[in-house]
């Protein structure tokens, strides 16, 4: 599992992973000239004109520092929204670079997309009998997708990854967050016939762990901590690997 987080595709991921660290230049990217994505935690000022400029992205920023400064949030339903503004600001950021990179030929060998959170939380959807509600889905879609969209609700179909997120950031949070994503995964397989493997993601109070769900095992990652700068970046790393690999990586067989 660590090896999927420490290994980003090609390098327009990477100039975008490490979140305005601009003293390592990173010459034969892509992106280089682009605008680099900024740690959430920092000042507007550090997010640069893009930021600035832009009131979805400020939107975005300000609401994510509710769950990465972890001051003010006391109840899981006060989690969604946050954590839901920072993957969006994830793609906002992802989604300028894809446009960026449209006309290019250099890179046809990856995969371009968009990975959007639901916004609707906590739902459960008709065309499954699970009795156990998505707390958040994370889909694909297309790069010019309209962010206007207030009426996300995917299903086990469209789904990429399912979020679980719980409180509690200790043992037994991660325990009761895995039972449900476990039985989350279980209706993914279910719906989608040609899923070789299942994603999942536990948010645990401030802690983050993606899981790999294969048909006889699961792998998680270790945990990324959004209160500091290694964890957001761990975690942005994986959101912005799902936006340009393979799409035989998101689990689904390309094959059939």
């Amino acid at each position: 599992m660590e090896s999927y987080l420490d290994t980003a595709p090609s390098s327009p991921a990477q100039s975008v992973e490490e979140m305005g660290d601009t003293d390592k230049p990173r010459p034969d990217s892509p992106m280089q000239q682009s605008s680099t994505l900024t740690d959430p935690s920092s000042s507007t000022q550090r997010a640069g004109d893009i930021v600035d400029n832009c009131t979805p992205l400020k939107e975005k920023l300000d609401k994510a520092r509710e769950w990465i400064l972890w001051q003010t949030i006391n109840n899981e339903k006060a989690m969604y929204g946050p954590i839901g503004a920072f993957i969006e600001y994830v793609a906002l950021i992802v989604q300028e670079k894809l446009i960026s990179l449209a006309d290019s030929s250099s890179d046809n060998d990856l995969g371009r997309r968009l990975v959007l959170p639901s916004t609707k939380f906590d739902y459960n959807f008709s065309d499954t009998d699970d009795t156990m509600r998505i707390g958040m889905g994370l889909a694909r879609a297309n790069i010019d997708y309209p962010f206007d969209d207030n009426c996300r609700r995917f299903s086990y179909y469209e789904m990429l990854a399912v979020l679980v997120i719980k409180l509690k950031g200790d043992e037994d949070g991660f325990k009761d967050a895995f039972k449900r994503l476990y039985m989350n995964a279980r209706e993914m397989y279910q719906q989608q016939h040609n899923l070789r493997f299942a994603w999942g993601v536990t948010v645990c109070g401030r802690l983050v762990r993606v899981c790999h769900f294969g048909h006889d095992r699961a792998i998680f990652s270790c945990n990324m901590d959004v209160t500091t700068p290694e964890g957001r970046r761990s975690f942005i790393k994986v959101l912005v690997n799902w936006s340009f690999c393979e799409e035989s990586q998101l689990g689904r067989d390309p094959t059939m």
